[in-house]
């Protein structure tokens, strides 16, 4: 009795697993499913396979296809596999497929397979064929069969003009600029006239430039030769900027006869102008140190050459800070 019992749990023990699986395999199953079961010929439809199941989705392997589902369909598009786990075991795996056919006909889709894994053994699980119906297109008796219709003429829209007439605003501007850019280069003048100041007057920028030598105060700190050096440099400039006469090349005896040349200005102010460059060239050739007065009086004959020669049509500009040759020096610079 004992030997049977033995014999019964050895047959149990060898049969279980078949019994797992099989049990596994009658809680699985597969499906096709198809969008619709008639097509016209070149038609496109979805198809879907179901694997429905329980335990682990990773011992099932659905059916991959490549350009063919049978004889007659083709597979346009085959999505990856989605799998869906659910908390009570069972899970759900599935893949899309895009299928036509080009023949017309009757075709059976199946039966597809999926395989099973478990250890050693493979098992198939199986769908039930689906039928798809593929009808070519039909014509009645009373229709001609026509040639196809060439491209139909659709209107412009703003939406298809709009990036064009931008395009040839764009061109013009381009154009335009390139041509004012030459023509002023050629001309001389100022690329952006709008944001370029004009010059000022050079009478105006030679009584500045005493003014800010007057407030720098070099002589009082010792510093006589940079000041007459700077006090000739402002004026030299201005002559040539004023009559055009080369002033920055040119000695003082040569500054003073181009200056004779020019009869409409005032001989006293020439006379002055004159010691101004005298006492000038001897403290930058000579190291001579001019009186404090000789300093003040070479500043004032120089602004007041300036005013003197001031277009007539500029004589109301504004003139003040450098006090005239007749006017007394103030009591800071005298301090000074």
């Amino acid at each position: 009795m004992k030997h049977r019992s033995n014999i019964a749990k050895h047959l149990l023990l060898l049969l279980l697993p078949g019994l797992l699986a099989w049990q596994a395999q009658a809680q699985t199953s597969l499906v096709l499913e198809l969008d619709t079961p008639v097509i016209r010929i070149g038609e496109q439809l979805h198809a879907r396979m179901i694997l429905n199941g329980r335990g682990n989705p990773d011992h099932y392997r659905l059916p991959v296809f490549y350009d063919t589902l049978v004889k007659g369909i083709e597979v346009l598009e085959q999505s990856a596999t989605d799998t869906i786990q659910h908390e009570d075991g069972y899970f759900r795996i599935s893949r899309d497929l895009l299928i036509t056919s080009f023949d017309s006909g009757d075709y059976l889709i199946g039966p597809l397979m999926a395989l099973q894994v478990q250890g050693r053994d493979t098992l198939t699980i199986k769908a039930s064929p689906v039928q798809l119906s593929v009808f070519s297109v039909t014509l009645e008796d009373s229709e001609e069969i026509r040639d196809i219709h060439g491209p139909f003429k659709v209107p412009l829209t703003w939406k298809e003009i709009y990036p064009w007439v931008l395009a040839v605003i764009a061109l013009g501007l381009l154009l335009w600029g390139i041509r004012w850019y030459l023509r002023a280069r050629k001309s001389g003048k100022p690329l952006i006239s709008l944001l370029s100041r004009p010059p000022l007057p050079p009478h105006i920028r030679a009584l500045d430039a005493f003014e800010s030598l007057r407030k720098r105060k070099l002589w009082q700190e010792g510093r006589i030769k940079e000041y007459h050096s700077e006090l000739t440099g402002i004026l030299r400039t201005y002559l040539d900027e004023r009559f055009g006469i080369p002033a920055m090349e040119m000695v003082s005896w040569e500054i003073m006869d181009a200056l004779e040349d020019l009869h409409d200005i005032d001989r006293d102010k020439l006379h002055l102008l004159h010691e101004m460059f005298t006492l000038a060239d001897m403290v930058k050739f000579a190291k001579a140190s001019p009186l404090p007065d000789e300093n003040e009086r070479c500043l004032r004959a120089a602004a007041d050459f300036v005013r003197a020669t001031i277009p007539s049509a500029n004589e109301a500009q504004d003139t003040k800070g450098i006090p005239h040759t007749n006017s007394e020096p103030s009591d800071t610079d005298n301090k000074a």
